[in-house]
C-alpha cells in the first residue's frame, strides 16, 4: 500500500514541480508586459499628453489580475500562505502532519468556496465587456478560477505528501 501511495505522491509532485516552473516564467512575461503597458501610458500621457485606447487603466489591471492569480498557487506551493503557526510551533511528529492535513482541507474549502461563488459571478458577467478594450470580462476573472484551482491542486499534492509521512510513520512503527 505504501508503495502505490509513494509512486502516485512521486508522480505529482513532479507535475507540480512543471506547474511551478510554467507559472514561474509566466508570470515573469506578465510583469514584464505590465510593466511596459505602464511605463507607456506614463509616457504618453505626461510626455505625449495622450492616452492610447488600449492602455489606461484596463490593461494594467487584467495583467495585475493574472499577476496575482499565477502568484497565489506559487505562495501555496511554497508554504507562504496564509496560516495560523501560532499551534505549529507546539506540535511535533506526527501530531504535527495531521495538523498539516487539517488546516490543508480547511484551506482547500475555502478555496472551493472560492470557486463556487466566481463560477456563479463570471455566468452572471459572460456577455460583458470593458469599456475601452472591449474585452470580455471572462478574461479579468477566469484568472481567478485558474489561480484557485491551481491552489487547491498544490494543496491536495501536500496533503498526498503528508498522507506519505503518516503511512510510513505507522509502517516504520509496525516493522519494530
Amino acid at each position: 500500500m505504501y508503495q502505490e501511495i509513494y509512486r502516485f505522491n512521486n508522480r505529482v509532485k513532479v507535475l507540480c514541480d512543471y506547474l511551478e516552473r510554467f507559472l514561474k516564467h509566466i508570470s515573469v512575461v506578465i510583469m514584464a508586459l505590465l510593466l511596459f503597458s505602464t511605463l507607456l501610458t506614463v509616457v504618453l500621457r505626461y510626455i505625449f499628453s495622450s492616452l492610447a485606447g488600449w492602455s489606461g487603466a484596463e490593461l494594467p489591471s487584467l495583467l495585475l489580475m493574472w499577476t496575482i492569480s499565477a502568484g497565489i498557487p506559487l505562495a501555496v506551493r511554497s508554504g507562504s500562505h496564509l496560516k495560523v503557526d501560532v499551534i505549529n510551533e507546539f506540535i511535533t511528529g506526527h501530531v504535527k502532519v495531521f495538523y498539516d492535513i487539517v488546516i490543508n482541507l480547511v484551506s482547500i474549502i475555502f478555496y472551493i468556496l472560492l470557486f463556487s461563488l466566481l463560477w456563479k459571478f463570471i455566468d452572471n458577467s459572460l456577455k460583458v465587456t470593458s469599456p475601452m478594450m472591449n474585452i470580455p470580462l471572462i478574461w479579468f476573472y477566469s484568472s481567478m478560477i485558474i489561480g484557485a484551482g491551481l491552489s487547491m491542486f498544490f494543496l491536495l499534492s501536500e496533503i498526498i505528501t503528508n498522507i506519505c509521512r503518516i503511512s510510513l510513520f505507522f509502517k516504520n512503527k509496525n516493522d519494530k
